[in-house]
């Protein structure tokens, strides 16, 4: 996997080593002050009618999700509060947009491309922290269209290259996958035993900095009921145990939740593109104590109107 070291505009890519600050003197001192925006689960694609996707893999859990998106998801998802939030989030400058996935509905190659343009248009990949969802990777020939598609959007190495690793000042967003075909009326996510390991390493390597992690799905046991679930979220907990993280954030579940786990806050965001679309904002800054984050939730109300409707803030001790 890859580490991505910066602070604001000074973002370069290093194959990955175990951490060392090259982000010159003032790294680590709180004059450089992060922002992070999280949006999940925009959905904002069309499918291609149901009569041309015979022949094609998982057609029959396909035509299923295409009723679904025919009947409700097309009604109660639209482009343009998906449009209005996003003029919002880029009107306050975020120094990265984290982005958990479910752009498509049904990971067709014609949804993959339409997707591709509303990427660009959101940020750059440098400035878009991205990991798919099970919408994405929806049937068994999505991911071959994402990794063509997406690519600069997507970690070298396809599944292996996750998780991702990104350092912006004293902050480090670790991304995982979760996202992975699945059987008819089955949304679960599973990370698998190498991505696991990995991440394992990555925790341990980069101590000392404010941790965040990102993935589609709830990351840990009983967060959502068993036919969504994280397949492997037991053994992804047991690793959290020993490498502990400080916030943890994630989509899936289409609504706004904040709990603590594992000494940690976990939020769920609701989807970008509802009627009362969210989005989290993150401002976080080191200081002698460790790090300073302030949590904003904020919702649209009205057209082109957005408001915030919780805002915390919270001390973090550094970790040796």
């Amino acid at each position: 996997y890859i580490v991505q070291r910066g602070c604001r505009e000074r973002i370069r890519t290093d194959a990955y080593a175990p951490a060392q600050n090259d982000l010159g003197a003032d790294a680590g001192s709180g004059a450089c002050a992060v922002r992070l925006i999280h949006i999940t689960d925009p959905h904002l694609t069309e499918p291609p009618d149901w009569r041309q996707l015979f022949g094609r893999s998982h057609f029959g859990k396909r035509f299923l999700g295409y009723a679904s998106w025919s009947r409700n998801r097309r009604h109660l998802m639209r482009r343009e509060w998906l449009q209005e939030l996003v003029a919002e989030v880029q009107a306050r400058s975020p120094d990265q947009i984290l982005l958990t996935g479910d752009l498509t509905q049904i990971g067709t190659v014609e949804e993959i491309r339409a997707a591709r343009v509303w990427l660009d248009a959101l940020g750059p990949p440098e400035r878009v922290s991205f990991v798919p969802g099970n919408h994405d990777t929806y049937a068994a020939d999505s991911w071959a269209n994402l990794s063509v598609e997406w690519d600069d959007f997507l970690p070298r190495g396809g599944t292996d290259g996750f998780p991702t690793v990104r350092q912006l000042d004293d902050v480090t967003l670790f991304g995982l996958s979760s996202a992975v075909p699945t059987r008819p009326i089955s949304a679960c996510g599973l990370l698998g035993e190498d991505q696991i390991a990995r991440l394992s390493r990555a925790l341990e390597s980069e101590a000392g900095t404010l941790k965040i992690l990102a993935l589609h799905h709830p990351p840990l046991p009983g967060m959502i009921k068993f036919r969504k679930r994280l397949r492997d979220a037991a053994r992804l907990e047991a690793v959290l145990k020993e490498a502990p993280v400080d916030v943890m954030i994630y989509g899936h579940r289409h609504r706004n939740l904040a709990t603590v786990r594992l000494g940690a806050m976990a939020y769920c965001t609701a989807p970008a593109s509802a009627e009362a679309a969210a989005f989290r904002q993150f401002d976080i800054e080191a200081d002698g104590n460790g790090y300073r984050l302030q949590q904003t939730l904020v919702e649209r109300v009205a057209s082109g109107r957005f408001e915030a409707h919780e805002s915390e803030t919270w001390q973090v001790s550094g970790r040796d």
